[in-house]
């Protein structure tokens, strides 16, 4: 029997529950661990779910019909609304005070990286820009307080990383719209959240990603876990305590304790992503190099038509994904050979078996 644990990914907090991504969908959980249960079962993968302010709404990032866009759905589960019609890059970040997702997107950008931030209402309507610039993380402080992230994607996808484009915190914490660089923040920066009288944030500064807060003044930095292996990452907040993805476990920190745990969640998961699937060869071999099945050499990916094979095999050959371009294989017969299929703009190289 398999073990009932997946890879948990983005997670959020509302009081007791959590919600967080593992095999494609969205899955809800106790904050004190337990056995998941799936609220979706989407047509593709969701990502950065949020709970609204009063727990009873998610809003998420969704692929069901290609690219992503905002979806919103009721948080004990059921069927999801799509509030978005934008096209590039969408990712889900919260919702603000008033209860308005908030996202940011490159829509109307020249360059894939310029995020801004947008809200838009639950109900439907149109979505509406925040005049503050690039915005790829925003947390709301008290008042009209907030810090905004810039350049603030995953540290954990280039690590160590120090050039130009390594994440930052900007703070405006009279709430005058009026912003400082919070410079004196060492490392890669992501994920701010504003809880009471500090500014809490994901940071690589001493190797490996972990959990740090300050003053919104910048002064009395601390660190407050002690990741030695892999990053922090994805943290939120819902005001009161953290939750965040560390390798493929779900981990809460609280504050108040200045503790952080990892939570056993159980995953009774059909491991979707890890079945086989089936594709007749037509919909697979649109051309050939050179290759042997058998004793017979084979130099067409008609040879396989109208076979159902499994995705990662071939009529006697084993499938592994190769490079982007292709590449004119030389094949002796009865010697093991590789052959090249080109497959959706992919292409995957078999050795006869």
């Amino acid at each position: 029997m398999s073990e009932p644990f997946g890879y948990l990914r983005h997670p959020a907090l509302h009081d007791d529950a959590i919600v967080f991504v593992s095999d494609d969908d969205l899955w809800r959980v106790g904050a004190d661990g337990g056995v998941a249960r799936r609220l979706t079962a989407g047509l593709s993968e969701p990502s950065h779910p949020a709970f609204s302010p009063d727990g009873r709404q998610l809003a998420f990032t969704g692929r069901d019909e290609q690219h992503p866009e905002v979806y919103v759905m009721d948080a004990d589960g059921g069927p999801a609304r799509r509030l978005t019609w934008l096209g590039p890059d969408v990712i889900v970040r919260g919702f603000t005070a008033q209860g308005r997702v908030l996202f940011v997107t490159t829509y109307g950008q020249p360059f894939f990286r310029n995020y801004r931030a947008w809200t838009v209402d639950p109900a439907g309507g149109l979505p509406t820009l925040l005049p503050l610039g690039q915005v790829n993380h925003l947390a709301q402080g008290p008042g009209k307080a907030m810090v905004i992230g810039r350049n603030t994607a995953d540290p954990a996808r280039w690590k160590r990383y120090r050039g130009g484009t390594a994440g930052h915190l900007w703070i405006d914490a009279e709430g005058s719209g009026t912003f400082r660089r919070m410079s004196e923040l060492d490392g890669n920066l992501t994920s701010p959240m504003w809880i009471g009288e500090r500014i809490y944030y994901l940071s690589d500064a001493e190797g490996i990603g972990n959990l740090y807060s300050c003053r919104p003044d910048g002064s009395q930095p601390r660190r407050h876990t002690d990741h030695a292996e892999y990053y922090a990452r994805h943290a939120q907040t819902d005001g009161r305590r953290i939750v965040y993805q560390c390798a493929g476990d779900v981990w809460l920190y609280d504050p108040a304790r200045d503790a952080t745990r990892r939570l056993d969640i159980r995953l009774p998961s059909h491991r979707t992503q890890a079945a086989r699937r089936f594709e007749l060869t037509w919909n697979v071999g649109v051309g050939a190099h050179a290759a042997h099945r058998g004793d017979a050499p084979v130099e067409r990916a008609d040879d396989f038509a109208g076979q159902e094979i499994p995705v990662g095999q071939s009529a006697g050959c084993q499938v592994s994904h190769g490079g982007l371009h292709q590449r004119q294989v030389e094949a002796a017969h009865g010697q093991r050979a590789p052959v090249l299929i080109q497959r959706r703009g992919y292409e995957q190289h078999a050795a006869s078996a």
